[in-house]
């Protein structure tokens, strides 16, 4: 039974107001809790993607700082022995 059946008259003759407006709650519920999950997987799939970019630009800064230590260190350890 699709939307539009569930609303027709013959359906509410059939099994009365209450049960086919209990449906049709059920069913608009069903709809919003499958568009929630959907919006939400999106979102964090978006999220997810900015965060893993920013994660390898850090990663690549702290290789800058890594190696710019590493070069002070050199050269001061450089200085100690003259």
């Amino acid at each position: 039974m699709d939307a539009n059946g569930l609303f027709s008259l013959e359906t509410v003759e059939k099994y009365g107001l209450p049960l086919v407006l209990l449906l049709g709650a059920i069913y608009a519920l069903y709809k919003f809790i499958f568009f929630s999950l959907i919006e939400v997987k999106n979102e964090f799939g978006r999220r997810h993607d900015a965060n893993l970019q920013s994660m390898s630009q850090l990663h690549q800064e702290m290789a800058e700082m890594k190696s710019d230590l590493r070069l002070i260190a050199d050269f001061i350890k450089d200085m100690m022995k003259k």
